[in-house]
């Protein structure tokens, strides 16, 4: 155990400080809920866009943002928007489409200095098999992504599971 530990303080002793605040970097995630009805998903209202946003914006400040039950899927761009309104920059991420019955979407939102490359769903990850019940086969894929955050990459991998 306590190599380990030595291990991770060399390794944040080690990180680089230039484009981010601190040696770290901040990686969240954030089931947000949009909720699902019997006709599909339940768009994120307006009011609680703005409110989520300004948490994000004061409270949380990441550097990457996984975002779990996002619907519609502009949602996370206007969360993007609100928060850099509330004082702190992000931007969406692209991501690839999901199946057209899935109203529980997997984002990912950004400082806009951090660099998101080979965003892809990670196939199978949905789990469904044959005989599952028919609300599994509305379940969303895991997203992965690498991320640059100034000299320190990783792989990102965001899921909901259900």
């Amino acid at each position: 155990m306590k190599r380990v530990i030595f291990l991770l303080a060399a390794a944040a002793f080690f990180l680089p400080t230039v484009g981010f605040a601190g040696p770290t970097a901040r990686i969240a995630a954030w089931n947000i809920a949009s909720g699902r009805s019997n006709t599909g998903g339940t768009p994120i209202p307006p009011d609680r866009i703005e409110r989520l946003a300004n948490v994000i914006a004061a409270k949380i400040k990441p550097d990457v943002m996984v975002l779990e039950e996002v619907w519609p899927s502009t949602a996370s761009e206007d969360l993007a928007k609100a928060a850099t309104k509330a004082g702190f920059e992000l931007v969406a991420v692209k991501m690839p489409p999901q199946a057209s019955d899935v109203v529980q979407l997997v984002s990912v939102l950004k400082r806009p200095s951090v660099q998101l490359t080979d965003v892809q769903l990670i196939d199978k990850s949905n789990d469904i098999v044959d005989g599952d019940d028919p609300e599994k086969k509305t379940t969303r894929k895991a997203v992965q992504a690498k991320v640059k955050i100034d000299h320190f990459d990783f792989y990102l991998v965001g899921v909901h599971l259900k």
